[in-house]
C-alpha cells in the first residue's frame, strides 16, 4: 500500500486536540434535551395549568366550535395577543390572577420544567452533526491505528500506532457514553414531541421554544400586576395623605361679619403675628327653625365681639320680650272687658 502514516498524524492530532471540547460541548446539551423532555412529560402542574388554558379556551370560544379536546402547543404563545375590553390587561395576566387567587399550587408549575428554556436554545440539527462528526472522527482514527499496527513497515507507522492508541483506549467509554445518551436523547425527545401531539422532526428550539415564550409572558404578565398594584397603592396612599392634610372645608363668608376683618376701605391694623389666618374660625350656627324656638335669644360668644355688659342686656332680652308680649295680652283682656 501507498499509504504514508506520516500524511494521516496532522488530521489525526487535531481530532486528538479537539475532542474533549467537542465532548464538553455535546453533551450537556444532550443531557438538556433529556432532562426537558422529560420534564413536560411528568410535570402534573404543567398538566393542570394546560387543563385550565383548555378551559379558558372553550369558554371564550362557546357556541362557536364546541369543546375542544385539546389545542396545539403553538397556542400558548398567542395568549398575550388576546386583551381585555381595556386594551391593557391580555388573557396571560388573568391567567396569572387566576393561579394566584384559586390554583396557588399550580403558581410554581415552572419549578417542575427548569431545563425547558435552556433546552429551547438548542438546535438540534446541528447538535446531531457534531456528535456524528465526533463519531465518524472516532471510527477513522481507530480503523487507521489497526492499519498502521498490522503494516509496521509503512512509513511513520509504528510512530502511528504509538501515539494515537492509547488515546483511543482513553475515549472508548466516553465515546459509549455520547452513543448512549444520544440515543436516549432521541427515544426521550420523541415521546415529548407526541405526548404533546407535534411532529417529531420539530426542532427543540420550536417544540420547547412554545413553553419558553409561554413562562416569558407568565413572568411578564406577574411583573405588569405588581407594578400595576404597586401604582394603585400608591395613590391610595397618597389620597389618603391629602385628606389628612387638607382643612375642613369652610362656609363662605364675608369679611364684614367678623370682628377684626378688614376691607379694602379699611387696613388691617392688628399685627399679624397674634393670628394665623385673616378671619376668625367660623361655628356651626343653629338653623332658623331652631332660632325662632329659641325666640332669637340665640348669639354666639364672640361672634358679633360683643363685650360683658351687651351680652349681659342681649341675654336678658329674650326675657324682656315675652314680658312684654304678656302685658300686651293682659291690655288686650281687660279692653275687651270694657268693652262688653
Amino acid at each position: 500500500s501507498g499509504i504514508n502514516a506520516e500524511w494521516l498524524l496532522r488530521p489525526g492530532v487535531n481530532y486528538q486536540k479537539k475532542f474533549d471540547e467537542r465532548v464538553r460541548t455535546i453533551t450537556p446539551k444532550l443531557g438538556c434535551l433529556v432532562r426537558a423532555s422529560t420534564e413536560v412529560i411528568k410535570s402534573e402542574k404543567l398538566k393542570e395549568l394546560l387543563t385550565i388554558i383548555l378551559a379558558f379556551g372553550n369558554y371564550f370560544n362557546y357556541g362557536k366550535r364546541g369543546n375542544a379536546l385539546g389545542f396545539k402547543m403553538e397556542t400558548l404563545t398567542k395568549l398575550k395577543d388576546t386583551k381585555a375590553a381595556d386594551n391593557k390587561t391580555t388573557l396571560i395576566m388573568y391567567i396569572v390572577q387566576t393561579l394566584e387567587v384559586m390554583f396557588t399550587d399550580v403558581e410554581n408549575f415552572i419549578d417542575e420544567i427548569p431545563s425547558v428554556q435552556q433546552a429551547a436554545k438548542i438546535a438540534l440539527t446541528e447538535l446531531k452533526s457534531d456528535v456524528a462528526e465526533l463519531q465518524s472522527g472516532y471510527r477513522l482514527l481507530k480503523k487507521e491505528v489497526e492499519h498502521m499496527a498490522k503494516n509496521p513497515q509503512l512509513k511513520g507507522a509504528p510512530n502511528f500506532v504509538q501515539i494515537f492508541n492509547g488515546f483511543l483506549k482513553g475515549i472508548d467509554a466516553t465515546m459509549d457514553e455520547v452513543e448512549q445518551l444520544m440515543n436516549e436523547m432521541k427515544k426521550k425527545y420523541t415521546l415529548a414531541t407526541s405526548h404533546f401531539a407535534e411532529p417529531s422532526s420539530s426542532e427543540p428550539e420550536q417544540f420547547f421554544g412554545y413553553f419558553n415564550t409561554f413562562i416569558t409572558q407568565y413572568m411578564d404578565g406577574k411583573e405588569e400586576l405588581a407594578r400595576r398594584r404597586e401604582e394603585e397603592e400608591r395613590k391610595r396612599k397618597k389620597e389618603l395623605q391629602r385628606e389628612l392634610i387638607s382643612p375642613p372645608m369652610s362656609r363662605p363668608h364675608s369679611p364684614s361679619f367678623y370682628p377684626g376683618a378688614t376691607t379694602s376701605s379699611q387696613p388691617q391694623t392688628t399685627a399679624s403675628s397674634t393670628c394665623t389666618s385673616p378671619l376668625p374660625e367660623l361655628l356651626d350656627l343653629p338653623s332658623a327653625d331652631v332660632l325662632d324656638l329659641q325666640d332669637h335669644e340665640l348669639m354666639v360668644d364672640g361672634l358679633l365681639g360683643l363685650d360683658a355688659a351687651e351680652r349681659s342686656a342681649i341675654s336678658s332680652g329674650g326675657s324682656m320680650k315675652r314680658r312684654r308680649k304678656k302685658r300686651e295680652a293682659s291690655s288686650n283682656l281687660s279692653k275687651i272687658d270694657r268693652e262688653r
